[in-house]
């Protein structure tokens, strides 16, 4: 009952209908009183309709009548490369795929001193410091506080190339793949944000979405024997087309219709996120995970749920909440903060207000992009005062110790471009912060950057 109370969202007569006649077949059948427990269920639950069509797999059960290829026709000509679904192999199959698997990995060993000469490349990011690319982000987020049009705003930022909150997002293609909301009301959405951005949600050119509320969205199902997941025909599909189409990002909106293994189960967990970044990896698209948090979740201010490996597997998390800090909380208010970030400091936090239908910058706080400048320019100097320790202080002339070059190539930087440490360095200097000196011989003096507090 909680499973079709979730998956049918606000259309609860029709899901209380299905509930009836189907409950109506036995003999003891009381409406009444399963009407009033239907009633009774409130909040937002972890189970959806990917737990129906997860059980209704586990127990054998094929879609007899729904090709799933057809969810993805704007793709022409995808090869026939995609496994069918007899190449499915048990995680235990000590065959011919598992030791083709094994070899292939084992290829992927690399011998350091082939490095000599050779810098590593520099990290890329989706949102500058927040998210990185081409990997996983969870955003958790309690029902109904706005994850989903905060995350459609990021797509249409993506496709447009336009700052989200202050922050710009790596432009490209996106998919939204939404199976909590039917494509209307992700329409409704969409034509909000295109009336703040002056646009048509026909100029958002390169985003694509995919609604299956109320249908089968799982990507991975456990499988009976081995108690492994298994990729399904969809995911299967989806691959496909992420190879063909090549999205910079790519939105899976909820975790409770997708994922049909078991929410504690580390191993499954791991798997799952070990799927997904595989295909961010392969393809070089950033994927994101919308999810909810557990009641113990939102009571600590953690934003978890289920495993911890769910916070473990993925490289940067984000918790939307609304403004319960204050004695008198605005209902318009929401803060987005980053609660796990495995390549940059924690601490990016923004507050947004929703106003006409879409989440703005809120005018009574920093935004996005001044809290940026303020980490930036935080670890400027800090990276000042460890060259300057280790005898290497950099300088403000463009030479070989120019300061922003300098700090950008250092592993402690973060991946912060050189851009971003050249404007971090003049608001440094702008604000007295930092000062540049001359010291050695006079007759072959060299500027250094000191700080220039007391």
């Amino acid at each position: 009952m909680l499973a079709l109370w979730n998956a049918v969202g606000e259309q609860k007569a029709e899901g209380f209908a299905i509930i009836d006649e189907w409950s109506s077949k036995h003999p003891k059948y009381d409406p009444e009183r399963t009407l009033a427990e239907w009633e009774g269920i409130t909040g937002i639950h972890s189970i959806g309709a990917g737990t129906i069509f997860s059980e209704a797999y586990a127990c054998g059960w094929t879609d007899p009548g729904e090709d799933m290829s057809g969810y993805f026709e704007v793709v022409d000509g995808i090869d026939d490369k995609r496994p069918s679904d007899g190449d499915d192999a048990p995680a235990n199959d000590n065959g011919p795929l598992a030791a083709t698997a094994a070899q292939a990995a084992l290829r992927s060993m690399v011998d350091v001193t082939t490095l000599g000469g050779q810098s590593a490349p520099p990290r890329e990011w989706h949102l500058p410091g927040v998210m990185p690319a081409f990997n996983v982000t969870s955003v958790y987020g309690d029902g109904a506080v706005g994850k989903s049009l905060i995350l459609a705003q990021l797509a249409a930022s993506t496709v447009r190339g336009t700052p989200w909150f202050g922050l710009d997002p790596r432009q490209g293609r996106c998919l939204l793949f939404t199976a909590e909301d039917e494509f209307d009301e992700t329409w409704r959405r969409l034509e909000a944000i295109g009336r703040h951005e002056g646009c048509e949600v026909s100029d958002m050119a390169g985003l694509t979405v995919l609604p299956l509320a109320g249908k089968d969205a799982l990507l991975a199902v456990p499988d009976r024997a081995t108690r492994t997941l298994k990729p399904t025909p969809l995911f299967r599909e989806l691959a496909a087309w992420i190879r063909e189409w090549r999205p910079a990002l790519v939105i899976l909106d909820t975790l409770a219709d997708i994922y049909g293994g078991d929410e504690i189960d580390r191993a499954q967990v791991r798997q799952f996120v070990g799927m997904l970044r595989g295909l961010a990896i392969d393809h070089r698209t950033t994927i994101i995970i919308a999810a909810h948090p557990s009641l113990s979740g939102m009571n600590s201010g953690s934003g978890t749920s289920g495993s911890t490996a769910w916070n473990n597997s993925v490289r940067s998390r984000l918790y939307v909440t609304r403004d319960d800090a204050s004695d008198t909380p605005d209902e318009d208010i929401r803060v987005i903060e980053g609660m796990k970030a495995n390549y940059s400091r924690r601490g990016f936090k923004i507050r947004v207000r929703w106003r006409e239908g879409v989440f703005v910058e809120d005018d009574q706080s920093p935004g996005a992009s001044t809290v940026m400048e303020q980490k930036i320019e935080e670890l400027f100097l800090q990276l000042l005062d460890a060259h300057t320790a280790e005898g290497r202080a950099p300088s403000v002339k463009r030479a070989v110790t120019y300061a922003p070059a300098v700090f950008a190539k250092d592993p402690r930087c973060q991946g912060v471009p050189k851009a971003a440490l050249e404007a971090a360095m003049g608001r440094l200097f702008a604000k007295g912060s930092i000062k540049s000196v001359e010291v050695g011989s006079p007759s072959k003096p060299r500027s250094k950057i000191v700080r220039a507090g007391p």
